[in-house]
């Protein structure tokens, strides 16, 4: 006997939206945005590196070794995440050997 729902099959198909509680996006789509979003020499690789609260892509360009962390929907509070830029530069200006968080071509860190 085969998994029952008390849900109608046929309701949750013809919903405009599904769910979804993990995803990895793909290396080539990572490439992409970072050559749009980031001054960077073009990169040679990226190599998904670490599923977690959020997940982690090792980004190779052609001189630079970058890890690029994509916050998931749960941990992505705009707020946090710059507290935790802000720690993270501070850190680095103070001599303390952290990631330093990378700007894009806007200066921006999110």
């Amino acid at each position: 006997m085969g998994c029952q729902s008390s849900k109608n099959p046929a309701n949750l198909i013809s919903m405009n939206k599904i769910s979804v509680q993990a995803s990895i996006i793909s290396e080539q789509a990572i490439l992409e945005f970072i050559l749009y979003r980031y001054k960077l020499k073009k990169p040679l690789k990226c190599e998904f590196f670490r599923l977690g609260v959020n997940d982690i892509y090792c980004v190779l360009s052609a001189d630079t070794l970058l890890f690029l962390r994509i916050y998931t929907p749960l941990y992505s509070d705009p707020g946090a995440i710059k507290r935790e830029i802000d720690l993270l530069l501070a850190l680095d200006c103070n001599g303390l050997s952290v990631g330093t968080p990378l700007a894009d071509r806007d200066g921006q860190y999110m």
